[in-house]
């Protein structure tokens, strides 16, 4: 295959450094339009993260708050078993005096009614003794 060179299909040095220039353009609009969506894509994950900064902050301020009320459920709860513990205390002593007092009165009566009796009744068979 013999190519004939023609005015038409010869490239002249003008026509190559043309070319060049014109793909040298092209490369670096297509670099100024990669740079501008990455540019965007900042600002807009600058905006994300702006307006997480308040969620963020409000977590943590609630986080804090928690903190604060747990605290203050563990003195109440303190305070709830001691007061429990003493009201057990005074419940159990007030039983033990209601139910005991009167079976100690009625115990100590029949043991004093029994003495009573056993002394008389051993002061009768047994001789007087002189001493």
């Amino acid at each position: 295959m013999v190519e004939v060179f023609t005015e038409q299909n010869v490239i002249t040095g003008e026509d190559l450094e043309h070319q060049l220039v014109k793909e040298r353009e092209q490369r670096c609009k297509k670099l100024a339009d990669d740079v501008a969506d990455i540019h965007s894509i900042f600002a807009t994950l600058g905006e994300h993260t702006d307006g997480q900064r308040e969620a963020v902050e409000q977590v943590d301020e609630n986080v804090e708050n928690v903190v604060k009320h747990v605290e203050e459920g563990n003195k109440q709860l303190s305070k709830a078993v001691s007061y429990a513990s003493y009201g057990a205390g005074l419940t159990c002593a007030a039983v033990g005096g209601l139910i005991g007092g009167p079976i100690g009165i009625a115990v100590g009566f029949k043991a004093g009614c029994a003495a009573a009796v056993s002394g008389s009744a051993a002061g009768m068979f047994i001789p007087s003794m002189q001493f």
